[in-house]
């Protein structure tokens, strides 16, 4: 598990994104109004949304390994396309970047999950991925210590073509990538996923899956809005999002120590931690109990969700599907992103009164979905 291999390279590659400190101002300042850079980001989420199954079902067709290839050459075009927008003050160029962002993140999703669990096996996915995650981890890490300097030094364009180089540096690691699950033979058409969907347990993991995207959505939201209700600057937000990544790289560990049979515990304590530390977040103002709770939350939400990543595969396997296994993937990810949407239009209602009431309400749907999980849970491959 400690050897680096080229996916961790790729991993690393695509976590150093130089500009994310100023994503908003490389739209803003190439005269981008903020009304449309959100139009941009919903242009994107729609890519997403269209091409998530499509893609999935492509995968299952030519192969994890090529799919990688091609999603690494596609991020590496919009990061191009970025630095051409910004230089350009280009709003056709941006709208552009966003579709084949859109369609970068298309093909990683579900692939990346298929391939791993069939190099690594179902006992040793949980911590592979989170090795991987790490690396990415330490990409961003490393990119958010870089930042100041290219950003001094040149501007906007630095941390951009910085950023289109470090992705760049990862096509020749997705090109080298060990030999992943094959393509789907030739005279065969994949199978559409969506009625499996409808499966209870499948359904169950897709609502988990929501319900963690949604808390790491509030984390990012309301993370700086609780710092100013501390009475602290928002000075410290970046010191505390370093904090808790590197807290977060733990669940590798964490996961490598646990075995398969106290990996059922291990979900249900997590969880119910995790729905444990957002009800605390939301209802304290100390900060000798907040600031704590603002770095082990993302752990604490991490841990589980790698274990149902694991759990997912397993299922597959179970259901016979093996070979349609990106486009299950693909498709229950878009079923969480749907699911997504609507804890979010919830969220937007629930506003009004406040955070606190978005983080509980977050808290109680985990709380509730995570028990459902591990009540279902048979230890079977």
């Amino acid at each position: 598990m400690k050897r680096i291999d080229r996916l961790d390279l790729l991993s690393f590659c695509n976590g150093l994104v130089f500009f994310a400190p100023v994503a908003l101002l490389v739209r803003t300042q190439a005269g981008v109004p903020l009304s449309w850079f959100f139009l941009l980001q919903a242009v994107l989420s729609l890519t997403v949304l269209l091409f998530e199954l499509p893609t999935g079902l492509l995968t299952d067709r030519i192969g994890c390994r090529r799919t990688l290839l091609l999603a690494q050459a596609l991020s590496l075009a919009s990061r191009v396309l970025l630095l051409a927008a910004f230089l350009c003050r280009s709003l056709p160029l941006f709208f552009l970047e966003a579709v084949v962002e859109g369609l970068s993140s298309c093909l990683l999703s579900g692939t990346l999950e298929a391939y791993l669990y069939s190099v690594s096996g179902p006992e040793r996915y949980p911590a592979r991925m989170a090795k991987a995650a790490n690396f990415g981890t330490a990409g961003f890490f490393l990119s958010t210590l870089c930042y100041a300097v290219l950003y001094r030094f040149g501007g906007i364009p630095a941390l951009l073509a910085a950023t289109a180089l470090a992705c760049g540096a990862g096509i020749p690691c997705a090109a080298g990538l060990a030999q992943g699950p094959g393509p789907t033979g030739a005279g065969q058409r994949p199978a559409s996923p969506l009625p499996l969907l409808r499966d209870g347990r499948m359904a169950l993991f897709t609502l988990l899956a929501a319900g963690f995207s949604l808390a790491f959505l509030l984390i990012n939201f309301f993370y700086a809005d609780k710092l100013q209700a501390l009475g602290l600057d928002e000075a410290w937000l970046s010191p505390l999002i370093l904090g808790y990544s590197l807290v977060q790289m733990l669940a590798e560990r964490i996961l490598e120590k646990a075995p398969p049979a106290r990996r059922r515990p291990l979900m249900l304590g997590s969880v119910l931690l995790s729905a444990g530390l957002m009800a605390l977040f939301a209802v304290s103002s100390a900060r000798a109990l907040v600031l704590p709770v603002m770095l082990l939350l993302p752990l604490a939400l991490a841990v589980p969700g790698f274990l149902l990543e694991s759990l997912e595969n397993k299922y597959i396997d179970r259901l016979g599907q093996g070979e349609n296994r990106a486009a299950i993937l693909s498709a229950m990810s878009m079923g969480g992103n749907l699911l997504e949407m609507g804890f979010l239009f919830a969220s937007a209602a629930l506003s009004g009164a406040g955070a606190q009431a978005c983080f509980l309400a977050a808290a109680g749907l985990l709380a509730v979905f995570g028990c459902a999980v591990a009540a279902l849970w048979d230890g079977k491959k």
